[in-house]
């Protein structure tokens, strides 16, 4: 056995726990691939909704606030948007809030291609959703520019 060599499959390390070296039964286990977390650069959106270009030195387990940093300015827009849109449905849908579970039509926007439509469906979840196809129609036409920034068009 001293010549024979071990073939370590990748992303794998042998498991000393559970191989018994002298009978010859090697085990291994994934490992996760290393990621270097020490530098954090990408985009946020501050305190005052701004979005901020950010360079940090540090590890997303020792700051809770890098954990929302997106790679790209786009993304970080996304997000204001979808936020933003979400407080305004508020106002149209009052306290409805689709539920999933049941089968019941729900109006909702949604992105072809460059083209923003309201479509109606059952299961399907979708972030901006309405109870009637009005309010739907309404909203859409009311916040064209921000959800199409949501939806990065």
């Amino acid at each position: 056995m001293s010549d024979d060599k071990i073939i370590i499959p990748q992303g794998t390390v042998i498991d000393k726990e559970n191989s018994n070296l002298d009978t010859g039964d090697i085990m291994f286990k994934k490992v996760s691939p290393e990621v270097d977390y020490d530098i954090i650069e990408g985009w946020i959106v501050d305190v005052d909704s701004e979005v901020c270009r950010v360079r940090r030195s540090t590890r997303f387990s020792d700051n809770r606030n890098s954990m929302h940093v997106f790679p790209t300015r786009e993304g970080a827009e996304s997000v204001l948007n979808l936020s933003l849109l979400l407080q305004l449905r508020r106002k149209i849908v009052k306290l409805w809030e689709p539920n999933w579970e049941d089968k019941s039509n729900k109006y909702t926007i949604i992105r072809k291609g460059n083209r923003l439509l309201v479509t109606v469906t059952k299961h399907r979840f979708a972030e901006l959703s309405f109870d009637k196809k009005i309010s739907a129609v309404y909203f859409l036409d009311e916040n064209k520019a921000h959800i199409r920034a949501y939806f990065r068009i």
